[in-house]
């Protein structure tokens, strides 16, 4: 009969060739076989996602969280209430100025460099060299960053306190 801690130590190291086994496993059936396949699927992917984040960008920018002020039968065009105008983004005034400011930036940010990525996209410049893959997937990221930033920030302006404080 061995040792109960000789027997734990086999346990884990079967357990460990059983996750690199699996690990590997995935590994290969992710990894492509051909790289210009790989490339051309990618290509379409992106420019497909950039695209949406784009067109999601330009619609936050337009009808933003909280609505636009709105004329009335009733109203002129050019009678604004409370520092607002008709058109203007009701949260951009009183107390959300300052998240609305940065809710902006972000979105505004996350608009221009889905475009940047969508224009290098369709540009015609030959996407097989490292430094272009490289920098279409970190404007990739920055994109995806100013628009988790923008979720965040959007929620933040919309969702009641009480929501926030309670347990």
């Amino acid at each position: 009969m061995s040792h109960p801690a000789v027997m734990v130590g086999e346990g884990e190291r079967a357990s460990k060739r059983g996750w690199r086994r699996y690990l590997e496993r995935v590994g290969a059936w992710l990894a492509h076989k051909d790289k210009g396949e790989w490339f051309k699927d990618m290509k379409t992917s992106v420019s497909l996602i950039a695209s949406i984040i784009a067109t999601m960008s330009f619609q936050l920018a337009t009808n933003p969280p909280g609505g636009v002020v709105q004329i009335g039968p009733e109203d002129d065009v050019d009678h604004c209430r409370a520092g607002l105008c008709p058109g203007q983004a009701v949260l951009a005034a009183g107390r959300y100025s300052s998240q609305y400011k940065m809710f902006l930036m972000s979105n505004t940010i996350c608009f221009v460099v889905s475009l940047s990525v969508c224009l290098l996209l369709v540009s015609g410049i030959s996407l097989n060299q490292g430094f272009l893959i490289w920098l279409m997937s970190f404007l990739m990221c920055i994109t995806l960053t100013s628009l988790t930033l923008t979720y965040v920030m959007a929620t933040a302006m919309v969702t009641p306190h009480s929501v926030w404080e309670s347990d």
